[in-house]
């Protein structure tokens, strides 16, 4: 929590440590066994750990530091919590276009309301064509998630307009 709340450095450390694959948690344990064999007790204890930094992870979606924000934003998609999925969803508006793209990416494992809408406004408003076509992917990804109707909605207004 120290290292998360001091610098940059030091939260990239943080962040580089739980970014791996999920069940990963470099360089204390891993679910495959790549740290000297670890127990399940252990990685279920690195995975309460990790769910614990959670919170504290949220804010850094708005750190200065684009690198820190976009591995934060890795991190919080893979949560179920709602804290963290509108993390991602604000984050996919940021001005810089890296983090919004990886944001979008990011965004669709879990269905979401506030999701299917800020994904539909970048889809319907936003210039850069890219930006579009990542949004029109998450729309589906969050309509196979479980939000069809939203999606579908989302994805028709943007073909009318």
């Amino acid at each position: 929590l120290g290292a998360l709340r001091t610098s940059a450095e030091r939260s990239h450390a943080v962040l580089d440590a739980l970014a791996g694959p999920e069940g990963t948690f470099l360089p204390w344990v891993t679910s495959a066994g790549a740290a000297g064999g670890a127990s399940p007790e252990a990685v279920e204890r690195a995975k309460t750990l990790a769910r614990r930094l959670e919170p504290s992870i949220v804010p850094l979606v708005r750190h200065p530091d684009v690198a820190v924000r976009t591995k934060a934003i890795t991190i919080l998609a893979r949560s179920r919590s709602d804290a963290a999925i509108d993390a991602v969803v604000a984050a996919a508006e940021d001005q810089s276009e890296s983090v919004a793209r990886v944001a979008l990416a990011s965004l669709g494992a879990r269905p979401s309301q506030n999701a299917v809408s800020a994904v539909t406004r970048i889809l319907v408003k936003n210039e850069n064509w890219a930006m579009r076509i990542l949004a029109a992917e998450a729309l589906g990804r969050l309509g196979a998630a479980g939000a069809p109707g939203p999606a579908i909605k989302g994805l028709t207004e943007a073909a009318r307009h």
